[in-house]
């Protein structure tokens, strides 16, 4: 998860930032996937977002893409939201 600290108060969201992604890359510093931002208006008015998550399967590492924007810039509240719904 990302968030734009205090980004509502300061009225700042994604959708102002240039060049903005997340990627994963393997012990060998491979990149696995790369999530990007740029460009895209769907993120305006959005402060945080939940890229991913990396979990533990079968003894083995997964990495599962979420991309789920939201409109706080509090994670709590964002935690919350994943916490009661899993």
């Amino acid at each position: 998860m990302v968030t734009i600290y205090q980004g509502k108060q300061n009225n700042q969201h994604f959708g102002m930032i240039e060049n903005a992604f997340i990627r994963a890359v393997d012990a060998k510093g491979k990149e696995i996937t790369k999530y990007s931002l740029s460009g895209d208006a769907s993120m305006n008015g959005k402060c945080a977002m939940v890229f991913a998550e990396a979990y533990r399967h079968n003894g083995d590492w997964k990495f599962r893409a979420i991309g789920e924007p939201h409109h706080t810039d509090n994670f709590i509240e964002i935690l919350k939201q994943y916490a009661y719904s899993n």
